[in-house]
């Protein structure tokens, strides 16, 4: 039988509005969606279904602080599927709160976790970014995040 993976697929609404402009020039805030209008992947088919399919929300990250030498792109990526001695870190969560990284799960709650692996957390590289696919095997932080980024 063949497992399936849930991706949570978050669509990025942005407040548009440019520094010093003024209040009539800000597009306002878009609606509020609820969670029914947010899809989940299944598989690697690309193959949609609504969120409600999710069956531990409270256990699966939408949003995360990323570290500020980390930032590529748009959103934040973790490898599934390099796990144990092969584990990496495609991007860097964020430390800024006393070794610990802020959080937000699709069931609507937040929370700080704290990385147990020094690997997670290095000394920020000001002014440069780091690679993608940083090796870190074993490391139980590499572990939480593929654990809270998907439900099989």
């Amino acid at each position: 039988m063949k497992s399936l993976w849930y991706v949570l697929l978050v669509s990025a609404l942005v407040l548009t509005t440019r520094l010093g402009a003024s209040a009539a020039e800000a597009k306002p805030a878009p609606p509020r969606l609820d969670r029914n209008q947010l899809l989940v992947y299944h598989d690697r088919q690309g193959v949609a279904q609504p969120a409600t399919s999710v069956r531990d929300p409270a256990a699966l990250f939408v949003t995360l602080d990323e570290r500020e030498d980390s930032i590529d792109d748009a959103f934040f990526a973790v490898n599934v599927l390099m796990v144990g001695g092969s584990a990496n870190f495609q991007n860097l969560p964020a430390s800024y709160h006393n070794g610990a990284c802020g959080f937000s799960f699709a069931d609507g709650h937040a929370e700080l976790h704290r990385w147990r692996d020094g690997r997670t957390k290095p000394p920020i590289q000001r002014g440069s970014r780091l690679p993608c696919g940083i090796a870190s095997p074993h490391n139980p932080d590499v572990a939480w995040l593929q654990e809270h980024a998907t439900q099989k």
